[in-house]
């Protein structure tokens, strides 16, 4: 029996015991489709590391002898020294248990072992790493309330997944998440020492059991937490209660079902709290609202970043009224309007380029009339040869406020609209040779000039206005190029970007910046002027 007889057409969301009527134990599961095992939206970055190596996590269960002496712990059967004692003998049982498996993991007469016993050590294996996660939890919090990071012999740390991917080895994402899984599903200890109980508890038994896969808790415990911002939202059947009845009934449901068909009890589920969705409940939406600009820190996208979140109705139609427009493709035309090169971003990719493009815009806005604006500070590092060479390797690589390493050419492109911070180094002693600020930037007389000469960017083809451009030196700066008018253009970010790297190149002539193609495009390498601002050249 599939989960079709749990969500038919017969199921009204009168109460929410009506969604599941039978217990999950007579089910049938269904078999998993290989297309299609994981629901579309989540993957391992996504979960910040949740399902890395040894991902699973558990609560503490609510049975066993505790001390209530202890920090975190209730009950009293048993003393605070015995239960350091017995903890530490069940550790050390534990390793010697593992060398045991590991051995006879190794000796080639397991193979002798029949299917069905294969099958039934990888499941209790399975349940087993689900009921390691209780300590591990139970440790976290424990450490955190000890002031273990602080104090501990490893240093001082700012955060406890800082002081756990420094203690195990594991990376940070991964730490982050098992910092987060331990304050879900594991008792906390209050700033009164008392111990705080679990705040999913009934997933957190489930997880304890060895019943529940990790990636079943976490789409269960995500679509939790979200509902419980609708709590102060009127018009819904969101309340602590109806929190705690689903919570109950999802946990029963994740052990029998995953991936795709758990997200349809999900969604049962959610129809039913809410049933009337999101649109046009602005406190609704208010409640949910997020946005997210993180790092990647690992992986062949290092160095980039992830953006998630939900929008409300009204900010998101301020994006793409913004965005759509700047997104537009972009091909290159000569004079005469005839196509020259195709744009051939995906529009994925042009969305992203109209971001930088307002970002870049938001960042030159502040001083304006000023000096033109300045939209980031660049702290240039580099040894005395590299900075007069240009090049940027080791310590020639530019770094900006937050401490990214950027390219030198890269830095170079940054610094047309920038005002820079030199430091240059001697290569052997290391001693600071010169420190100094140079600007670069044209003047507010200037890009009113550059404006009314150019009427918008000049890469051929472009239709981007005066207001969307940056300043560009048409022989680069660092190469002696002067901030004069007749060694400037107007580019937008995304030419100003990408045009050297696809060997096109400007110059002044007759009034106008005419731009070169590479060979590729044409061999004879024919000056293009840029007709969509102004008519034809104008004579000096």
């Amino acid at each position: 029996m599939g989960y079709q007889s749990l969500s038919g057409p017969e199921w009204l969301p009168g109460e929410l015991d009506a969604l599941f009527a039978r217990e999950p134990e007579e089910l049938e599961p269904t078999v998993p489709d290989p297309e299609d095992p994981w629901p579309v939206d989540v993957d391992d970055e996504d979960l910040g590391g949740w399902f890395e190596s040894d991902p699973d996590y558990d609560p503490v269960p609510d049975s066993g002898p505790r001390s209530d002496s202890g920090p975190g712990c209730g009950g009293a059967s048993v003393s605070p020294v015995s239960v350091v004692d017995r903890f530490a003998g069940a550790v050390g049982r534990l390793s010697a248990d593992l060398d045991d498996l590991a051995s006879l993991a190794g000796d080639p007469g397991l193979g002798l072992a029949d299917g069905d016993l294969l099958i039934r050590w990888v499941q209790q294996l399975e349940r087993s790493r689900n009921r390691l996660q209780v300590p591990d939890q139970v440790l976290l919090n424990l450490m955190e309330a000890a002031g273990c990071r602080v104090d501990g012999p490893l240093g001082l740390f700012a955060s406890p997944q800082a002081f756990l991917a420094a203690l195990v080895g594991v990376p940070v994402g991964q730490a982050r998440a098992r910092v987060q899984a331990a304050g879900l599903f594991a008792p906390t200890v209050g700033t009164d020492g008392q111990r705080v109980p679990a705040r999913f508890p009934v997933l957190a038994e489930a997880i304890g059991s060895g019943e529940i896969s990790a990636d079943r808790v976490w789409l269960v415990t995500k679509s939790l937490v979200e509902w419980e911002k609708l709590l102060p939202v009127d018009g819904n059947n969101v309340t602590a209660e109806t929190l705690v009845e689903a919570e109950g009934l999802l946990a029963a449901q994740a052990r029998v079902f995953g991936g795709r068909q758990l997200m349809q009890v999900l969604d049962r589920v959610a129809a039913w709290l809410c049933p009337d969705g999101m649109v046009d409940d602005r406190p609704a939406q208010d409640a949910v609202r997020g946005l997210e600009v993180r790092p990647i820190d690992r992986g062949m996208h290092k160095g980039m970043y992830r953006v998630e979140g939900r929008l409300t109705a009204e900010a998101g139609a301020k994006v793409l009224a913004v965005l759509d427009p700047l997104s537009k493709p972009q091909p290159v035309t000569n004079e005469s309007g005839h196509l020259v090169e195709q744009d051939c971003r995906d529009r994925g990719q042009r969305m992203h380029d109209a971001l930088e493009t307002v970002m870049d815009r938001s960042l030159r806005a502040g001083e304006l009339p000023a000096h033109g604006g300045t939209p980031a500070t660049l702290i240039l590092l580099a040894e005395e040869d590299e900075f007069v060479a240009g090049t940027g390797t080791g310590t020639g690589a530019g770094v900006t406020e937050t401490g990214d390493r950027l390219p030198m050419d890269v830095v170079r492109g940054l610094a047309d609209e920038a005002e820079i911070v030199r430091t240059v180094f001697h290569k052997q002693t290391r001693e600071v040779l010169s420190l100094g600020r140079t600007r670069r930037l044209a003047s507010y007389a200037q890009t009113l000039a550059l404006a009314a000469r150019d009427g918008g960017c000049t890469f051929p083809g472009c239709d981007k206005s005066p207001k969307w451009c940056q300043r560009h030196h048409i022989v680069d700066w660092a190469k002696g190029g002067k901030t004069d008018l007749v060694n400037l253009a107007l580019l937008c970010p995304f030419h100003h970007a990408r045009f050297a790297r696809h060997g096109w190149s400007a110059e002044y002539q007759a009034g106008r910046v005419w731009w070169r193609p590479p060979k590729i495009i044409d061999p004879e390498q024919k000056p293009i002027l840029n007709i969509r601002h102004r008519a034809g050249p104008l004579l000096t």
